[in-house]
């Protein structure tokens, strides 16, 4: 009976080291039924200690914990269920091999007789829970410690340092145990040792070139972010700029329409012709330049009319629909960064086409409580580009140009708004909800 006992105890620790690792190494949750783990656990230690009573201790047994790991997949959510699946599989090697690991240092230093039973050694329980308490201990260093203060995640090369790491210990640790038990070491064993020595020289080297690479990195990552930072304090100027002259224009434009009305008045009463003439040309011009009004907010609408004239000057046809519902939440610096970045891009790609096919239209609606904005124009992209830190551009120099893409990512992640780009037809068509 004490034998089923144990067998269930150890069951039980390689269901646990198994899930820990699937829940704090690989962040695999079982979103919905969560009791079923723990009922999964408990069936899996009641038919593994049944087996070894029924079987006299059969080593079947212990693969009863790893056949009932597998049911873990069926509580994932359907399409997590072939990841789930796979990454269950890297819990049984790095876990299993984790415990051996723990068995042979625990035999190197003297601690690895059998105690009690033959078939299920105390030994193998002890590493088992050492195993977890390893566990533990990363999820406290990585998960609470670093990941709390710093979005950090292990890269693929930094898995392949780790792998190359514990390969070196799983090859090094056998040689080492023979030698403290004060056996002579085979020529095969020697070069065991060699192979891990060199995997740990390749480990020290591999380290120090990923850390020479993230020094790298981070210097260019500052450099960006000064740029980024450059071009926002830039684009606030211009649109400041940009709104003092969209007043000042409307002033003047008032104030000339009055004087012109005022000497039209004149002017008739004199019955001079010619002043009559030129007073009405002058009229025409100002009638020519008026400011539109197309969101309504009287910033963006300084941009586009900016903008519109550089789409008139490149002949390109330019189509506005909608009003843009005033918002106290979102600032006017945060809609003109959208507008004019988008429009910008429009206008850019525009003049690679030809004229006739040059046009850019912009509609803006609610979408309930937001504002959803849809900007189209010509391409002759077939696809949308690939992204790089969130920045992608069609210009050459790509280290100084693709920031307006960023400003505009940046501006609907702070709202908890959508942002995308598709190419459908032949046009780019950017939707944008904040």
């Amino acid at each position: 009976m004490n034998e089923c006992v144990i067998a269930v105890v150890y069951c039980v620790l390689d269901m646990l080291k198994y899930y820990f690792c699937l829940l704090y190494v690989f962040d695999i949750r079982i979103t919905r039924r969560k009791y079923a783990v723990v009922a999964l656990i408990t069936t899996a230690s009641i038919v593994s200690g049944l087996c070894y009573w029924l079987t006299g201790g059969s080593d079947n047994c212990c693969v009863i914990p790893n056949v009932f790991m597998l049911l873990f997949v069926f509580l994932l959510q359907k399409g997590n269920r072939l990841k789930g699946a796979l990454y269950v599989v890297l819990a049984w090697m790095i876990m299993d091999t984790l415990t051996e690991l723990v068995k042979m240092f625990a035999s190197t230093v003297g601690f690895g007789q059998d105690i009690l039973f033959k078939k299920i050694a105390w030994e193998s329980i002890n590493a088992k829970l050492c195993a977890i308490l390893i566990i533990f201990a990363y999820h406290g260093v990585v998960n609470i410690l670093i990941r709390k203060r710093l979005d950090y995640s292990f890269r693929t090369a930094q898995w392949g340092v780790i792998f190359v790491c514990f390969l070196g210990l799983v090859l090094i640790i056998p040689p080492l145990e023979r030698m403290s038990n004060g056996r002579n070491l085979s020529s095969e064993e020697y070069v065991r040792m060699c192979i891990s020595l060199m995997l740990v020289l390749f480990l020290f080297i591999g380290v120090m070139l990923w850390q020479s690479y993230i020094v790298k990195k981070n210097l260019s990552m500052n450099e960006r972010e000064l740029r980024y930072q450059y071009v926002v304090k830039s684009q606030a100027a211009y649109f400041e700029g940009l709104l003092n002259d969209y007043t000042e224009i409307r002033k003047f434009r008032h104030d000339m329409k009055a004087h012109v009305t005022a000497l039209t008045e004149l002017a008739t009463d004199s019955k001079n012709e010619k002043i009559l003439e030129y007073l009405k040309s002058i009229d025409a011009k100002l009638a020519c330049s008026a400011i539109k009004s197309y969101t309504g907010n009287k910033a963006v609408d300084a941009v586009i009319n900016e903008l519109a004239k550089h789409m008139e000057e490149s002949k390109i046809k330019f189509e506005y629909e909608g009003v843009l519902r005033n918002r106290e939440d979102v600032q006017d610096f945060d809609f003109c960064t959208i507008f004019y970045n988008v429009l910008q891009n429009a206008i850019e790609a525009s003049k690679a086409l030809d004229e006739d096919k040059r046009e850019v239209s912009v509609e803006v609606k609610s979408v309930g409580d937001k504002a959803g904005i849809l900007i189209s124009n010509n391409t002759l992209l077939e696809k949308i580009p690939v992204e790089k830190e969130g920045r992608f551009t069609t210009k050459k120099d790509k280290e100084n140009h693709g920031f307006g893409i960023q400003n505009i990512k940046d501006v609907v992640k702070k709202h908890d708004g959508i942002y995308e780009a598709r190419i459908a037809d032949s046009r780019y068509i950017v939707t944008i909800v904040i």
